[in-house]
Formats: C-alpha cells, structure tokens, sequence
C-alpha cells in the first residue's frame, strides 16, 4: 500500500514518538511505501488565511493535496490535547482538506447543502495518546475526541473504512505498556491491506 504518515507532536521524548517509529518499522517491513509528513519539524503554519478560505490554493497546501492523492491510507498520530488533536493538525485539515478537494456541497434547498465525501477509496488509521484512562474518555466523555475526529472530519471526507488506535493514561505508561503499544501498532502496520 502507500501511506501517507502526518505527524503532529512537538516532543521527541513522548510515547507518540515511539509509536511513530514503531508504525514507520511496520509499515517498511510489510513493503509499503510511505511518505512522512512531520508538521512541527516542517514548521507548517496551522493558519488558514483569508484568500485560502476564499478559495485560494497555495503551493503548500497543493503539495500535501498531491500526497493524499497518491495514498491509499493516511495515517494520523498525534496527542489529545483539550479533546481535540494539536492545532497544528487541526490548521492542517482546515488548509488541506478543502471543499473541491476532500468534499464538496451538495445542494438541498437554496441555503443548504450536505457535504459528500471526495477522498472515498482511502483508509485511515487515527494513533492518539491520551492523558486520561479509557475509562474516563469511554464512559464520561463519550470518546469525544475520536467521535469528532470520525464523524466531523475523516468520514465527512469519505475516507474509510477507519481504524483508532488509541493509547490511553500515555504519561502514566510503564515502559512494558509503551512496549505493549509501540508492538501491536507495529503488527497493525504491516498487516494493512
């Protein structure tokens, strides 16, 4: 398969680095071909302009658009900050996933439309790490952030079919649990199809 890998944390010491690594061994040992996108190592500017929002390309967001369509999954890891992903991925998604591009609008009445995915055909594989236990996320807060993640982003876009790798109470993880993850992750990496 080709992957694309976006990235997004800044700390080269975090459990999300470790699963990047373990991903990136994965993935080369089941003979994908995958391009990785670092976004704080590029220093993407996570800031939609007002002439991208009038619908202006830009040479950078035409890259990235470039990479997605040559992949057959894209894959996302990345911490849960205040039950949503880093800005810095989130400016990526309002830069890249563009309407034209990842969707566009089909018409219901003459002020409203519904969005229909354009990225149909691609997986996607969502790694997080999280601060707080499963629990807590599953059971008082609805598994917020992968739920708005899902249904607010990827499958509005048509990607699918999807896959959350979640990696609950991250700082808290014994060197046997990030072990436990970084090998699960790894497997799940090689065997995509």
């Amino acid at each position: 398969m080709k992957l694309l890998l976006v990235y997004a944390n800044p700390n080269p010491e975090s459990v999300g680095h470790t699963l990047r690594d373990a991903f990136l061994r994965g993935a080369r040992a089941g003979g994908h071909s995958i391009q990785e996108v670092d976004l704080y190592a590029e220093g993407f500017n996570p800031v939609l302009s007002a002439a991208e929002e009038h619908g202006q390309k830009t040479p950078e967001a035409e890259r990235y658009q470039n990479m997605i369509r040559e992949a057959q999954c894209l894959v996302f890891i990345f911490p849960v900050w205040w039950f949503r992903a880093p800005a810095i991925l989130e400016g990526w998604f309002d830069r890249v996933f563009t309407s034209g591009f990842a969707f566009h609008y089909k018409p219901v009445t003459k002020t409203f439309g519904i969005p229909v995915g354009l990225l149909k055909g691609k997986k996607a594989v969502a790694v997080s790490t999280y601060g707080s236990p499963g629990w807590v996320m599953r059971f008082l807060f609805f598994s917020l952030p992968w739920r708005r993640l899902k249904y607010g982003v990827l499958k509005i876009c048509g990607l699918g079919p999807l896959i959350h790798f979640p990696c609950y109470s991250a700082p808290y993880a014994s060197d046997a649990q990030k072990e436990k993850w970084a090998q699960k992750l790894e497997a799940l990496a090689r065997s995509l199809k």
